[in-house]
């Protein structure tokens, strides 16, 4: 199968963004552990050397509870840092001890202090540190406990046998997350190096604490200073391009190991743009070894190539010494025709067959080189070549490298018969020369009668399931009609070996009777009947056979290719579907299911500038050196034999970064100031900061406090450590003065008063601010607060630097309530102004009028108000205490007038008749005396009589306060009276009583002509001819208001006599 691959040792992913060059000398991240993840790398419990018996009930366990449940004290979550951040805070999952015994009812129960204890746990595996210098173990631990309650941590370098306590003699009494660091120079340079926590108690306390707990492990080193990589012997040298190189190198100590690439240089030794010449895989321990390189055909013929070999996994990435100049020679180029499959058998060569011309070659070739194949005369002789075919190739096909031949595919073209002719290769870029391309022959080529399918190749595509067909064109007398087909006659498909050319089967996958030109249908069976035919997916030779022809000659037909392709009825998964990786490492992408006779098309936009290519191993493995970080997919399809699947799922790949190391803190820095400086946190990170000046407050992984007690120059720098690599930021910064200021000192004054607040200083730049607002850019101010108040005067020098001063400015309290509520009452009552005296304070009232007082706290008010209205008086009250403070108050006094009440006008009546007295002005009434009245306590009481007699009528409003009115009634002899008429002189709509309306009121046979009511303006407001109809009061729908209005009637009496009659009506409201 001929196949078409990217001819890349290892793919780069072509991406155009910058990237941090590792350098041997950085810190590198060994070992993390956050247990976040479904598993951890810790073994819980076990038995050990320092705890042989492992007992108690407090057992180490891994999880995210922190609530004690009331049982238990609470274990602080994980914002409660001294300072720092917590990969997952604040509830991540954490390595703690509790108290296995309650852990059925407490998920976080702390641990038992009255029973004894000792558990311990150790890293599952250790992890290498050869060739490391300063290897420090970093975590975050909390802790209750005391002198017998407590934590220790251990190491090992012999793989767990033995166990040495390092760190704090104890850990302990630790409230907050806090953390911590340990270095030791026993952890360098060990194959295996482990750590271990212990936990100890003794049951003697007397109360239940937090438990010990731990989170964000991680271990980082420095690979060591002497640690270089160096090419030691190179041979061949001279070496022919496109030739094996051997390259001996030594490592200068013992190393871990890892992936290191072999590069060579541009013809003048510069490595600004190397080519990889291969990854070797360097076993740990590992300090001279030896690999086989090819020099690259495409090289220059140059006098000073060099070799190195660069580090890429582990990082940090380290680039190795570069090897002394390597001579590149043109050792010639020649190329040597093999024999063609399908001259092997005993058949002659058909004109117009398939032909594919294997050939080896020497030398290197150009990037623009073809191979061509070319067919002699019959004699021999290349002076007029014939053309078969050619490829655009520029590999170099050398049997010494191990090399398979090359391929050049064509048609056997259209030349006379004979036995004489020869085929050779030539190359175009360098041209070969004819003495160099060594030729195959003789050959014997003939006119064969039957042609194949128009010489067009077949392809099937089948799989488990299906099989697949194609129609087959039989052409006869191709080059004359000397041959007969005669009845009975098969034209059948015959299939050769693809390398021996010998027949497999005929007829098998196709036939059909007939004695002329015709078609066939050719089948290939679903797969597993295919192989039980004695053939697989592949390619192979075809022809069609004829089975009675009158010509023995004539009984082959031309040769085409028949490939049958057999890809996966699904397409393939990618493994891992989703991973994680640095920039930098190797992702390698694994395709299952894998088929070695399969050709498989990767695409990723990243890769080979965002085309599909093909890659022949598996799994794919591609250089991310260079890389920006970011999230990629790959997916991939099955070829097998020209057949092609769907492609796969996509499988996407994270890579990720070294740290962020941008230093963020505040600007400027001044003497005196305490500054937190931090850079972004990332998980799984180890931060080492470093000061030139000022004093460390605190540091805590991905922060640092730090406190400037002198100006100057300062350096801060950080070195941050992941599973991708080292990367340090730093700043230079300067610690400026602060300008010098003194203020005016705290004052009181009295409320109201106004003070100026001032400042001296060698500042620039002056502010006041009041409750963190500004109220003055100026070194001086006015101020009037209303009560006590704290004032910030700021100075700013040329550099940015501030000093504040405080001042207070007191104010004298106020005696709350000074003049008393205001207060109300009726006319000729008094009332108590003010509230009690105070010795220190003298008072005066304004104005004085009616009290009893005005230079007393407490006085008596007492105002006659005769009007109809309220009388309203404000009373100023101002106090004067011993700092000659005055404050004022005011009172606001009310004097209700006597209550409106009204009886009524005086009534005349015939003895024997009743009155209805009217009482208005008043919510309550008394009548007095209440002879001859049905309720003396009504406002509308009856009254029936017998002798003139003055009612006097007493009325309390709605502010409780009282008035008076009389009305009398004369009480006249009954006379031969035959009619009256009369009208009532007020009415109240209001009142709820029988005088709640304007009317005629009459005895006799009186007839009413008409009643009329007029208002002030003449307009009439009531007109009725109806002695029941009566006034409410209203005009047109609308309230009338209160007030006096004229009313005519006209009445005629029952012997005739016109009555006419004129007054006033009081309207009260």
């Amino acid at each position: 199968m001929t196949r078409n691959y990217l001819k890349l040792t290892i793919l780069s992913i072509f991406l155009s963004f910058g990237y941090v060059t590792l350098q041997a000398q950085q810190t590198i991240q060994l070992f993390q552990e956050n247990f976040n993840g479904a598993t951890h790398q810790f073994e819980l419990n076990v038995d050990d050397s320092l705890a042989t018996q492992n007992f108690g009930p407090n057992t180490w366990i891994v999880n995210n509870e922190y609530d004690g449940a009331g049982i238990y004290p609470n274990t602080p979550d994980q914002s409660n840092v001294v300072s720092g951040t917590i990969t997952g805070a604040p509830n991540s999952k954490y390595l703690h001890i509790h108290d296995s015994a309650s852990s059925g009812t407490t998920a976080n129960a702390s641990y038992d202090s009255d029973e004894p204890s000792d558990r311990f746990v150790k890293m599952q595996g250790g992890f290498c540190t050869l060739g490391m210098d300063d290897v420090i173990f970093s975590f975050f631990y909390i802790a209750g406990g005391n002198a017998d309650d407590y934590a220790e941590v251990y190491y090992s370098t012999d793989g767990g046998d033995t166990w040495t306590q390092t760190g704090n003699q104890k850990y302990n009494n630790q409230p907050l997350w806090r953390y911590t660091t340990i270095q030791d120079p026993a952890f360098n340079g060990e194959a295996d190096l482990r750590f271990a926590f212990r936990w100890v108690n003794s049951g003697s306390s007397s109360s239940n604490e937090i438990s010990f707990g731990v989170d964000d492990i991680i271990v980082v080193g420095t690979p060591s200073p002497s640690l270089e990589f160096n090419i030691q012997t190179l041979f061949p040298n001279p070496v022919c391009r496109g030739n094996p190189i051997t390259v001996v190198y030594n490592i200068t100590e013992p190393t871990c190991g890892g992936s290191f690439s072999f590069q060579i240089s541009n013809a003048t030794g510069s490595f600004a743009t190397p080519t990889s010449l291969g990854v070797v895989n360097v076993a740990p321990g590992t300090t001279i070894g030896a690999v086989s390189l090819i020099i690259p055909t495409n090289a220059a013929i140059a006098s000073c190539y060099r070799i190195r070999m660069v580090r890429l996994s582990p990082v940090p990435q380290i680039v190795g010494n570069a090897s002394v100049c390597i001579e590149t020679i043109d050792c010639g180029n020649s190329t040597t025709a093999q024999q063609p499959v399908i001259d092997m058998g005993p058949d002659t060569m058909c004109i117009n067959s398939i032909i594919s011309v294997p050939f080896f070659s020497t030398g290197a070739y150009e990037f623009d080189n073809f191979y061509i194949a070319e067919l002699s005369d019959s004699n021999g002789s290349f002076n007029d070549p014939t053309f078969i075919g050619e490829i655009f190739d520029n590999e170099t096909y050398d049997p010494s490298l191990g090399s398979d031949p090359g391929s050049v595919g064509g048609i056997v073209p259209e030349v006379p018969p004979g036995c004489g002719y020869y085929i050779r290769i030539l190359a175009t870029s360098p041209d070969t020369p004819d003495s160099l391309a060594f030729a195959y022959g003789p050959i014997c080529i003939r006119e064969c009668d039957i042609l194949t399918n128009d010489i067009e190749n077949v392809q099937l595509c089948i799989n488990e399931l299906y099989g697949d067909s194609a129609e087959i064109t039989i052409n006869i007398n191709e080059w004359n009609t000397d041959a007969v087909y005669l009845p009975g006659n098969e034209f059948q498909v015959q299939i050769l070996d693809p390398e021996m050319f010998f027949i497999i089967n005929t007829g098998v996958l196709g036939s059909v009777e007939a004695t002329s030109d015709t078609t066939l249908i050719i089948y290939a069976p679903p797969l597993n009947d295919l192989l039980a035919l004695g053939l697989a997916p592949g390619p192979y030779f075809m022809r069609i056979v004829a089975t009675n022809s009158t010509s023995e000659n004539d009984v082959l037909g031309t040769i085409v290719n028949l490939t049958i392709g057999a890809p996966s009825i699904e397409p393939p998964d990618i493994i891992p579907a989703d991973s994680v990786l640095c920039a930098g490492d190797l992702i390698s992408l694994q395709i299952s299911p894998f088929n070695d006779e399969s050709d498989y098309e990767w695409y990723s936009e990243v890769v080979n500038f965002g085309l599909p290519f093909f890659w022949e191993f598996n799994p794919l493995l591609i250089n991310t050196a260079n890389s920006t970080p970011g999230q990629f997919s790959f997916t991939v399809r099955e070829h097998n034999y020209g057949c092609v699947e769907e492609w796969a799922d996509s499988a996407f790949v994270d890579l990720i970064g070294v740290p962020n190391v941008n230093i963020q803190g505040q600007t400027p820095i001044c003497i005196g100031d305490t500054v937190t400086f931090k850079v972004e946190f990332i998980e799984t990170t180890f931060y080492q900061w470093s000061l030139s000046n000022g004093e460390i407050i605190d540091i805590s992984n991905n922060e640092i406090t730090v406190y400037f007690d002198a100006q100057g120059l300062v350096n801060l720098s950080v070195n941050a450590v992941n599973e991708c690599g080292s990367v340090s930021g730093s700043n230079n910064f300067q610690v400026r003065p602060k300008p010098f200021m003194t203020v005016v000192e705290d004052t009181i004054i009295c409320p109201g008063e106004t003070v100026q607040l001032f400042s001296n200083s060698t500042g620039s730049q002056f502010y006041w601010f009041e409750n963190e607002d500004t109220i003055s850019n100026s070194a001086f101010v006015s101020v009037s607060p209303g009560e006590t108040t704290v004032y910030t005067a700021q100075s700013l020098n040329q550099f940015g630097c501030a000093v504040e001063e405080e001042v207070e400015v007191e104010v004298y309290s106020i005696p709350s309530n000074l003049a008393g509520d205001d207060v109300a009452f009726c006319n000729g009552d008094s009332a108590t102004l003010g509230s009690e005296s105070i010795e220190t304070l003298t008072y005066n009232w304004s104005p004085n009028t009616g009290l009893s007082n005005a230079d007393q706290s407490e006085t008596q008010v007492s105002l006659e108000n005769n009007s109809s209205i309220d009388l309203e008086v404000s009373y100023l009250l101002s106090i004067t205490d011993t700092n000659n403070c005055v404050y004022t108050d005011s009172v606001l006094v009310t004097v209700y007038p006597d209550a409106p009440a009204y009886a009524g006008e005086d009534e005349v009546i015939t003895e024997g008749e009743s009155v209805q007295l009217i009482a208005l002005g008043g919510l309550s009434c008394i009548w007095e005396p209440a002879l001859f009245l049905d309720n003396s306590e009504a406002c509308e009481p009856i009254s029936t009589p017998d002798s003139t007699i003055t009612y006097y009528l007493t009325v309390v409003d709605e502010n409780n306060c009282v008035g008076t009115d009389s009305m009398t009634i004369v009480v006249e002899e009954m006379e031969d009276i035959e009619f009256s008429i009369a009208v009532p002189n007020v009415f109240s709509p209001k009142s709820g009583g029988l005088n709640n309306a304007a009317g005629v009121i009459v005895e006799g046979d009186i007839q009413l002509e008409y009643f009329r009511i007029f208002n002030r303006w003449g307009e009439m407001v009531f007109e009725t001819n109806d002695v029941s109809m009566k006034w409410d009061g209203t005009y047109k729908n609308s309230i009338q208001p209160s007030g006096n209005y004229v009313y005519i009637l006209q009445a005629s009496s029952p012997d005739g006599q016109n009555i006419s009659k004129t007054g006033e009506i009081l309207l009260l409201r």
